[in-house]
This record gives C-alpha cells, structure tokens and sequence, in this order.
C-alpha cells in the first residue's frame, strides 16, 4: 500500500526530473529490501526463527 503512494509523491514532487525521481525511488526501495533481507538473514544465523518471530 505504501508503495503507490511513495511512488506518486516523488513523481508529483519533481515533475521536469520525474525520470530522475523515479529511478532514485526505485533504488532506494530495492536497496532496502536487499538491506532487509541480509539483516534478517544474519539475525537467522545467528538465533533461530523463533526469536525472529
């Protein structure tokens, strides 16, 4: 839900550099996830999926 909404308000912010904005939206939400992804592997590696949970 967040991301329709994320993704309207950068491109409304800065309509003559909506490409910029766009493409600067979408890495930062990819970079995140991948950042997500690793953080709860290690904490995984680390305990168990009990404590993730």
């Amino acid at each position: 839900m967040m991301h329709s909404t994320l993704q309207t308000q950068a491109t409304e912010l800065s309509p003559e550099a909506r490409g910029t904005a766009v493409s600067l939206f979408a890495f930062s939400l990819f970079l995140s996830q991948g950042i997500g992804t690793h953080s709860v592997g290690l904490w995984i590696a680390s305990a168990t999926f009990i404590a993730l949970f």
